[in-house]
């Protein structure tokens, strides 16, 4: 025969009490934490992007004006040149000088014939200060190339200075026509790093931004970037996550922190600019938020702990007196009254009610020694009276008497009755 199994152990109602209470607190709490926490995510990441993109569009528009804006100068000295019908060192010395006079923003301006032989150019003198001797042969450089080639403006790439120095710059660029043919470029140098980007904008509040020329090598980066001019943006991290994401809003991870970022065209030369941040900036709000609801959660807990606990206690006070007082019962002891707080549950007084209205039936129950008289059977009370043993019985119990006749008194008579029967029919 196997044996019965344990019974399973049973937790204290306090701990019922409690682990009820943070159900019902706790769980609530979560999914309103966890639900805020992601809306508020979902409306960061939308307001995210649309910051960047206001970066994005307004540093673009800078970039296409600023080129534009020294475009329409080159071009301007072309037409000027074209509309004199001269196009010598004298004539060209003049115009690039008057020019940049009005556009500081040339780090260099030259003249080329059509051989590709800058003939002259302003200002005359290198960035170390060293005499610039013209002829300059420009040739093999795109900007001179393009023009010739097709007879429209350009904006070339960044590439690598000469000449006037070493300086990462791009170029502007248009021809010198006559009879609708070029007979020579004239060429502007900007100073990448005097690009007026940025000025009033956001980037120093934890937005970062790299412009980008039409063949992906970098213009301009933000320090924090680490990316340099004339560096390759499709071997770094940024360059390809923005090809995958084929524009728009896109993420990606960069030296073990994760970035938002947004790409924008630009009209001009088929330069993009790229604004980033890093995603905990653009989710402190949300951060904060859940760090709120944690806070928020736990001080719940904490309540419902001290209340549950409380509550607990009171309950399980009452049930703790009445299973002491069965215990006392129990062992023969004379019962007490159990007090009952005036915030006990209805049901726990109803208990309490109960059990002592049964305690109350069961003392008037015999127990200890009676004195029974061995022929007639009564019993002496506490009054040393001699009473029958009904009425006892009725006095000292709830109990109603009834006659009967058990088996063995019934056979015994039913023999001494046969007995007398069979007496009175012997005449003997």
């Amino acid at each position: 025969m196997q044996p019965a199994p344990a019974p399973a152990p049973r937790r204290p109602l306090a701990v019922q009490v409690v682990a009820t209470l943070l159900l019902a607190v706790g769980l609530p709490l979560a999914a309103v934490a966890l639900v805020g926490w992601q809306l508020i995510s979902w409306r960061e990441d939308q307001a995210s992007a649309r910051g960047l993109t206001n970066v994005g569009v307004a540093v673009a528009r800078r970039v296409e004006a600023h080129l534009g804006k020294h475009l329409d100068a080159v071009r301007a000295v072309a037409r000027g040149a074209e509309d004199l019908g001269r196009y010598d060192a004298e004539t060209m010395d003049r115009l690039l000088r008057a020019s940049h006079e009005i556009y500081p923003g040339f780090h260099t301006m030259v003249a080329a014939d059509a051989s590709g032989a800058a003939f002259t150019g302003h200002p005359r003198v290198s960035a170390g200060g060293e005499a610039i001797h013209f002829p300059v042969p420009v040739g093999d450089r795109e900007y001179f190339r393009r023009p010739m080639a097709d007879g429209q403006p350009f904006v070339s790439p960044v590439f690598q200075g000469r000449g006037y120095g070493q300086h990462p710059i791009v170029a502007v660029s248009a021809p010198v026509l006559r009879d609708g043919k070029p007979v020579g470029v004239v060429e502007g140098s900007l100073d990448v790093a005097k690009l007026p980007l940025l000025e009033g904008l956001a980037p120093g509040e934890g937005f970062d931004v790299v412009v980008a020329d039409g063949t992906g090598a970098v213009v301009y980066a933000t320090p924090r970037t680490g990316l340099m001019p004339l560096q390759a943006l499709a071997g770094q991290a940024l360059g390809r996550a923005g090809r995958s994401a084929a524009g728009g809003t896109f993420r990606y991870q960069a030296g073990g922190e994760a970035f938002v970022a947004v790409e924008v065209a630009v009209g001009q030369g088929g330069w993009q600019v790229v604004v980033q941040q890093p995603e905990r900036l653009a989710r402190a709000a949300s951060r904060r938020f859940l760090l709120t609801m944690l806070i928020t959660l736990l001080s719940g807990v904490a309540v419902a702990l001290l209340l549950g606990g409380m509550a607990a206690r009171r309950a399980a006070r009452v049930l703790v007196d009445l299973q002491a007082s069965v215990r006392r019962f129990l062992s023969g002891e004379a019962p007490q009254p159990i007090e009952l707080p005036r915030t006990a549950p209805r049901e726990v007084a109803d208990l309490v009610q109960d059990y002592e209205e049964m305690q109350r039936r069961l003392g008037k129950t015999l127990s200890g020694l009676l004195p029974v008289c061995a022929w007639c059977k009564r019993i002496r009370d506490d009054q040393s009276q001699w009473t029958s043993m009904e009425a006892y019985v009725r006095a000292h119990s709830s109990a109603e008497i009834t006659h009967g006749m058990c088996p063995d008194c019934a056979a015994r008579f039913d023999q001494a009755a046969h007995e007398r029967a069979a007496r009175r029919s012997d005449p003997a």
